[in-house]
């Protein structure tokens, strides 16, 4: 097993699980997040050094398309930046998408209060 899987909001369309139980992912994190820190930073925050970004909640969602828990609401992250890192691929029947985001480790940054479902 590989955590404790949770709702992700009242409306049970997905699911969450903390990355702090992922030791594999939270180490790939750990290298991977200064570099985005470094880029989001100067796109997204010009004038903020990397060094003071930190990382509130990391997160795996979870769709479950044949229990038509396929998307989630309209919502906004309530965050200054927010990551999607691309974890699978061949994704189909609900999630989040990006066509930017590509293949596995394909990642989009933007700002957390952008609306996105």
């Amino acid at each position: 097993q590989l955590g404790d899987w949770g709702a992700r909001d009242a409306s049970r369309k997905a699911e969450e699980l903390n990355v702090a139980e992922l030791p594999e992912t939270s180490k790939f994190l750990a290298a991977a997040l200064p570099g985005i820190a470094a880029t989001a930073a100067e796109v997204l925050l010009p004038g903020l050094p990397p060094g003071k970004l930190r990382v509130n909640r990391a997160l795996v969602i979870r769709y479950d398309a044949g229990l038509h828990n396929d998307h989630m609401y309209c919502h906004d992250d309530t965050s200054l930046i927010t990551v999607n890192i691309a974890l699978n691929e061949g994704f189909v029947g609900g999630g989040t998408w990006f066509q930017a985001l590509g293949d596995v480790g394909g990642t989009t940054v933007r700002v957390g209060t952008t609306g996105h479902a």
